[in-house]
């Protein structure tokens, strides 16, 4: 009897290596990256994960400004990559990626090189400082837990009279508006500028959105310089190229996102922001996926925005086309389904355009936060965020 388990574990060794175990690496610990790897495990694909991120955690993007006005903890928005890697049986590399060489499919990290059968680039987006050295030296940035606490502490201890979001976009606003809020809380007054470059926030958006927006802006008393450029900043000052001078300034740069730095160097085609462009099945190449900010698929047209919902889908798509690959069965092209998107400012007046329909006030915050609620990762940081908006209150 003994002989015969010994000879059924060799058969099972056997026909392991026979079935030649793939291996598939994520470049991404964001939504679309974690997304892929736990949708890989689902599929109960025979292979080896890597995943690898220069960065330690997984950032909930889509409430760090709220770290500012201290509705929600910073420990409730981040999660360790590494133990997200462990629970699906996944290899985790904490290296920054400098090149990929897809004709021999391998991952180029600082130190080492990993090959791989399929490649998924879901490395998100960063701030873009458009190569300006003064704001990446003296501006603040919003894109982890860490920062939206540093920000908070800055706002706590400094001794600023005026705070400067360069950048009118969303999370500018956001930022904004979650600055007053903390100083609605201490009973401060202090001046808080959002500086546009053009003449119109939110120029993407209907005029409906743009201009409730700015008109809550003003009921909260932000400051819209419009039409505005930086001519430099130091230490506490910023100044504009119409001779407008601001100081005991803090500066929080929101002025847009870049892809990861490796990115720039690929030959493979790009669009604005260097996003990859995919095909209708997500691919660069054969083996090699690009989902979430990384990528740019085109739409009816027009390139999808980038957004968590898109981020997350992409994801899922990616790794079930990597399966129909391994099978030779046909590819499953991307189809988005657009649910809308939010605009929440800290005063509860938030708005958006969800199902088809522009909604303003109070329910498009609520559905912010039921929505943040609903994606955040893991039942205890569900009831964190939860338990932290019922004792800050929602508005």
């Amino acid at each position: 009897m003994r002989k015969q388990g010994h000879a059924n574990l060799s058969v099972c060794h056997i026909k392991d290596k026979m079935r030649n175990k793939q291996k598939i690496i994520i470049i991404g610990g964001g939504f679309s990256g974690v997304c892929a790897m736990r949708r890989i495990r689902q599929l109960k694909i025979f292979c080896d994960i890597i995943l690898i991120d220069k960065k330690n955690n997984f950032e909930f993007l889509p409430l760090l400004p709220d770290i500012i006005s201290s509705r929600i903890k910073e420990e409730y928005l981040s999660v360790n990559l590494a133990e997200l890697a462990k629970k699906y049986d996944a290899e985790y590399f904490n290296k920054e990626v400098t090149n990929i060489d897809f004709n021999n499919n391998k991952v180029i990290l600082k130190d080492l090189e990993l090959r791989y059968d399929f490649l998924i680039i879901a490395s998100g987006a960063t701030n873009n400082f458009y190569g300006n050295k003064e704001a990446q030296r003296y501006a603040l940035k919003l894109y982890s837990a860490s920062d939206g606490a540093l920000i908070r502490e800055t706002i706590k201890e400094g001794n600023y009279d005026n705070f400067v979001i360069i950048g009118g976009g969303y999370t500018g606003i956001e930022i904004a508006t979650n600055i007053w809020r903390h100083f609605k809380k201490t009973k401060k007054e202090k001046n808080i500028y959002i500086v546009e470059r053009s003449n119109k926030l939110l120029s993407n958006l209907s005029d409906n959105l743009s201009r409730y927006v700015a008109e809550n802006l003003n009921r909260l008393k932000i400051i819209v310089l419009y039409n505005a450029q930086v001519k430099s900043m130091g230490d506490g000052f910023v100044s504009f190229t119409d001779g407008f001078n601001l100081e005991r300034a803090l500066i929080v740069w929101a002025a847009g996102v870049k892809t990861a730095d490796y990115i720039d160097i690929l030959k493979q085609e790009k669009a604005p922001q260097g996003r990859l462009k995919v095909n209708e099945y997500l691919q660069i190449s054969h083996n090699c996926f690009a989902v979430g900010d990384s990528a740019n698929y085109e739409f009816k047209g027009r390139p999808l925005r980038m957004a968590i919902q898109f981020s997350i889908y992409e994801g899922i798509c990616a790794a079930e086309n990597i399966k129909n690959l391994m099978q030779n069965k046909p590819l499953k092209k991307f189809n988005p389904v657009d649910l809308g998107y939010i605009i929440p400012m800290a005063n509860g007046r938030s708005c958006g355009f969800v199902f088809g329909r522009e909604i303003f006030g109070v329910i498009p915050s609520m559905l912010h936060y039921f929505m943040c609620i609903y994606r955040s990762w893991g039942v205890r940081k569900q009831i964190g965020i939860l338990s932290e908006l019922i004792k800050n209150r929602i508005k």
